[in-house]
């Protein structure tokens, strides 16, 4: 007859579904342990996930803020009258369309929510040339949504800019970057050729739209067609004093009488001081007969005189 061999520890203990009460709470430790290493790495994949946002959409409103201020309307109905000297540090609440209409407002959050716009500040002036300086624009930016690394970011905008008598910003426009063209500069530095809504060639203080050094064009051209008097010994037509003469020409006519001997333009060319233009006219073979180079042909010149 078999011996019954009862357990020193007692009756082993199972629930209705055959677990030991020990295994049961092993194995409920272990899931505990595997959905909060989980949630720690969906946690993680999602900061990573709003640090790449914060940055990148960071860096796409400064571009965007950037290319609303290349136009100079924009840029003075956002920073019009602020005063421009040594100490200026100035808030800027919002940055506004060539309309006048807030395009971005201080305290704001954009692009779904993953940047703010913390706060905008005009500073670090410097003067340039005469009324023109340069002035520096600070967006600073944080992020409604945890991140890794810094909360804030800030960008730097560079801005040309020209000041009234009383040291007032009257008019600005973005600076070009060194990828760009410099044509898109609206304002001048030293040395440079352009200026805002005005070119200047070998001079940095433009008078005009486009002005160049030394008189030959001076603002909008203003030109006009002279016609000289009729010769046979030649045509000189004359420009005014405030003038330049841009191009010229003759017409020549056979004179009765010299009919077997048809007119032919001698000479067409500019004053040497490029003061008028001269013409003159063959009514035979030169060659043959040269007198007939004044008796049997007129010229009337023609010239077309520009203002200096």
């Amino acid at each position: 007859m078999l011996q019954k061999i009862t357990s020193p520890h007692g009756p082993r203990r199972t629930t209705i579904s055959g677990f030991t009460i020990i295994e049961l709470l092993f194995a409920v430790s272990i899931a505990t342990v595997l959905m909060m290493s989980s949630a720690s790495l969906f946690n993680d994949l999602s900061t990573t996930q709003n640090t790449h946002n914060f940055r990148t959409n960071a860096d796409a409103v400064a571009n965007e803020v950037r290319q609303l201020l290349r136009d100079q309307t924009a840029c003075t109905s956002t920073l019009g009258g602020t005063t421009l000297d040594g100490s200026t540090n100035s808030a800027v609440t919002n940055i506004r369309d060539r309309l006048n209409n807030p395009v971005y407002v201080v305290a704001d959050s954009y692009n779904d929510r993953s940047v703010r716009l913390a706060s905008v500040t005009a500073s670090n002036y410097a003067d340039l040339v005469g009324p023109r300086g340069r002035l520096a624009l600070e967006l600073q930016f944080d992020s409604p949504k945890a991140v890794k690394g810094s909360q804030t970011l800030s960008r730097t905008i560079q801005l040309n800019t020209v000041k009234d008598g009383t040291n007032a910003l009257a008019n600005c426009a973005v600076v070009h970057s060194s990828n760009e063209s410099p044509w898109l500069d609206s304002a001048a530095s030293p040395g440079d050729i352009y200026t805002m809504t005005q070119v200047g060639i070998g001079t940095d203080t433009p008078a005009q739209s486009l002005d160049v050094k030394g008189g030959l064009i001076h603002g909008q051209l203003n030109c006009r067609t002279v016609v000289g008097l009729e010769f046979m010994t030649g045509s000189t037509v004359t420009c005014d004093l405030d003038e330049y003469v841009v191009s010229g020409g003759g017409n020549c006519t056979t004179i009765a009488g010299f009919d077997n001997f048809p007119s032919f333009m001698h000479e067409s060319r500019p004053l040497d001081d490029l003061s008028g233009w001269r013409a003159d006219c063959y009514g035979a073979d030169h060659a043959d007969d040269s007198y007939h180079k004044n008796t049997s042909a007129l010229v009337t010149g023609w010239a077309i005189c520009c203002k200096k």
